[in-house]
């Protein structure tokens, strides 16, 4: 599904940020609120065994505290963060590098 920028959906903070998407691509259920408490999580393409123990363990709390996770849709951090957020319950946000109908890289196809 679309929802353009003109869209009452199109949330307001984005909306506002310069060079905003003039639509954006969902597959889902819709919900607004998915946008009103969010944390941007960033991390290394190349994640030590550590770093995914903390990974889960630090965004695995927040979102089990109802704060949406953001992130890049490649391997490594991004990946660890968006699993972290879905096994808690969470909810996620995947900033892709491509169109919603082209999974890239191409094992993230298992996580949606």
């Amino acid at each position: 599904m679309i929802i353009y920028k003109e869209d009452e959906e199109y949330p307001e903070l984005l909306k506002q940020t310069k060079g905003a998407p003039k639509q954006l691509y969902y597959k889902g259920d819709f919900d607004l609120s998915i946008f009103e408490n969010c944390l941007a999580v960033i991390g290394s393409r190349r994640l030590t065994s550590y770093g995914e123990r903390i990974m889960e363990q630090i965004v695995g709390e927040i979102a089990m505290a109802g704060i949406t996770i953001v992130s890049g849709f490649m391997y490594g951090g991004d990946a660890a963060a968006h699993e972290a957020a879905i096994k808690a319950g969470g909810r996620t946000i995947a900033v892709m590098p491509c169109g919603i109908d082209l999974i890239h890289p191409a094992h993230q196809k298992k996580t949606l």
